[in-house]
């Protein structure tokens, strides 16, 4: 038995999804030690995880497959068709759907792109429910919940809790009290999106330090997606006396630990949240954690000293001041903290990895493996956490929609040809002057790594000749480098592969390879792709720089 995990991206330095993946393959090898385990990555950062990994590219070129006695886990983030349109041709014992939640739309409605990104892996969702024959393995009872509010009806799935890597830090923790004196210091870990509320943390510790008379330090950590967000909270905590904000940007695990270490108190006032990873992390440090009960926080933290409902900050604000100087409040939350650890350990996991491979239970209903028809009717959420139908057909009308991008794309007769910014690439990218994207031996490129794939043209079946054109420097007196292209129908369906050889001239000098791809009539008008990558990783004093791509159909 193999266990096959698919993910969209290993990408990010400090990556739940990542994570989850990687101790979920840990885990499993220890229920079975005799089974092997695979990771297929649409793009992987090996510099931030240096474990094996088969890029997608490659999977599909080797031709290796999961069998029936295999096991298939999908880790989802926003979708990925490729992938799921391929996951339909498998013939395996088991297909689980890995789900971490999506952000609700109503969050984003500033941001275009945000908002059809959290539409669309809503939709693909729906979509896989529509297909059936897929497991659901939901991050907490709260994304089970919506879940149901998606399907309208019965469903396969189970609840296993996403990992951590600070999961089994060996000894029960530490209780930690904040100190009576100094500056005290408050932590929150969480990308910079705005349904985290870091604005939040900032206006709780300008009251904070009010109520106690002394600074109080605000420590967030998270990448940011834009310079607009972090210049907004500097702004806040500016115009707060006694607050000092410090941000930390995406840090790695000895980071992270650090933070962990020095900080007194971990608030969450997050509006959403499928489980909130760094809450438990936390505890497990010793932190005692406050937190408002939104979401999946409203199960898992329910009874907390600490976790409080409503939105009022002056409540949150008085009782961690209440906190400070109370030792029978100190003492009750270290006590519930040791009992929500009991709850999320890795004897926990295993259980539930287990329930997951014996098929779950089923959220409503009888079990069945059999695909179920979802009708598309109404879906009700009475408490209005989570997100309905409805709510997507109307976020879809009211979304402001960020205009399509014009392709740079030169037409020569028949013949189109196009520029490098028509396509993306795993990793940064430095963009000549001309246009043309360099890589060199400082890009670290590893056996299989993409250096760029695109234009991603829908393309009607029949013949093409297609024309790569690029710069190369080799050192003179060695041996010939060869870099590969692949073209590929619907992400999956390998058109052709075409080597790329540079002779060592010595100098940077232009080349250029021609070939033909055919994209078969039985598969129909498909979504054509061009990759390039080094197959034995990259060449000893290799220059290389893509300059453009041409197209020409011959027969449709």
């Amino acid at each position: 038995m193999t266990f096959w995990f698919f993910v969209t991206g290993l990408v990010e330095k400090s990556d739940s999804i990542a994570y989850d993946l990687l101790c979920q393959q840990r885990l499993l090898s220890e229920l079975h030690p005799g089974a092997a385990t695979e990771i297929v990555a649409r793009e992987v950062r090996r510099e931030h995880y240096p474990q094996p990994v088969t890029p997608w590219a490659d999977y599909l070129a080797r031709g290796v497959r999961p069998g029936p006695d295999d096991v298939v886990i999908y880790h989802y983030g926003d979708g990925w068709d490729d992938f799921e349109d391929h996951a339909q041709t498998l013939d395996c014992r088991r297909r689980i759907w890995r789900w971490h939640n999506n952000t609700p739309p109503w969050f984003f409605m500033d941001q275009a792109d945000w908002v059809a990104n959290t539409l669309r892996g809503y939709h693909g969702v729906l979509r896989a429910l529509q297909r059936g024959g897929w497991l659901f393995a939901t991050n907490s009872r709260f994304s089970s919940r919506q879940l149901q509010v998606l399907a309208c009806g019965e469903l396969q799935q189970c609840v296993v809790h996403p990992a951590s890597l600070l999961l089994d830090d060996g000894a029960a923790p530490v209780p930690r009290a904040p100190p009576a004196h100094g500056p005290l210091k408050l932590l929150f870990v969480g990308r910079l999106m705005p349904h985290k509320s870091h604005g939040h943390v900032v206006d709780l510790a300008g009251m904070l330090a009010r109520r106690l008379g002394r600074d109080v330090e605000v420590h967030l950590a998270g990448r940011a997606p834009n310079a607009e967000y972090p210049a907004y909270l500097d702004a806040l905590a500016a115009a707060r006396s006694g607050v000092t904000l410090t941000l930390h940007g995406e840090v790695d695990d000895a980071g992270l630990r650090a933070l962990y270490g020095t900080c007194h108190v971990f608030v969450c006032l997050s509006q959403h949240e499928g489980f909130g990873l760094p809450v438990y992390e936390a505890m497990r440090q010793g932190l005692p954690v406050m937190a408002a009960l939104t979401s999946a926080f409203d199960e898992l933290l329910a009874g907390h000293p600490l976790c409080l409902p409503g939105s009022d900050l002056s409540v949150f604000a008085e009782r961690l001041a209440q906190l400070v100087g109370d030792p029978a409040l100190q003492q009750a939350v270290q006590r519930h903290q040791h009992g929500v650890l009991q709850q999320y350990s890795a004897h926990t996991l295993r259980e539930q990895l287990a329930a997951m491979l014996a098929g779950g239970t089923p959220l409503a209903g009888t079990a069945t493996e059999q695909p179920l028809r979802y009708h598309f009717d109404r879906s009700f959420d009475p408490d209005r956490q989570c997100v309905t139908r409805d709510d997507l057909q109307i976020f879809e009308r009211l979304a402001p929609r960020a205009p399509a991008p014009a392709r740079r794309v030169l037409q020569v007769g028949r013949w189109q040809y196009l520029e490098p910014t028509e396509f993306s690439a795993p990793r940064p990218r430095r963009i000549e002057p001309d246009l043309s994207w360099a890589f060199d031996a400082a890009d670290d490129l590893r056996p299989g790594d993409c250096l760029f794939a695109g234009p991603h043209l829908l393309l009607p079946p029949g013949l093409y000749r297609v024309q790569l054109g690029f710069d190369a420097e080799l050192p003179a007196g060695g041996a010939a480098a060869v870099l590969e292209a692949d073209c590929l129908a619907a992400g999956h369906h390998l058109m052709r592969r075409q080597a790329i050889e540079v002779p060592p001239h010595g100098t940077r000098r232009a080349g250029q390879i021609e070939f033909y791809a055919e994209l078969p009539h039985d598969i129909g008008r498909q979504t054509v792709e061009f990759r390039c990558h080094a197959p034995q990783g990259w060449p000893p004093g290799l220059r290389f720089w893509f300059k453009w791509l041409g197209l020409l159909p011959i027969q449709l």
